[in-house]
């Protein structure tokens, strides 16, 4: 590969985000979106645009809004 080219991102790995009712969201987006959803979120398979026949994954995962799981982030929601 030459030193100017850069390799593209394949991927986010996932969207985590807090809200107050995480079962609430993932029923509304399961019911109104069709995503299947699990005590989670929803897991999103895709392709890879170089390597097609790798599969790749995406988390989505809505969090309930007092989570520690962004420890020690202090950001708020």
């Amino acid at each position: 590969m030459s030193e100017n080219k850069k390799k593209k991102v394949t991927g986010i790995g996932g969207l985590f985000f807090k809200c107050k009712d995480p079962d609430g969201m993932k029923e509304w987006y399961s019911r109104n979106l069709g995503l299947i959803t699990n005590e989670y979120g929803s897991l999103f398979e895709f392709r890879n645009t170089d390597r097609p026949e790798e599969l790749n994954y995406l988390q989505w995962s809505p969090m309930k809004d007092n989570t520690a799981y962004y420890a020690p982030s202090k950001k708020k929601s």
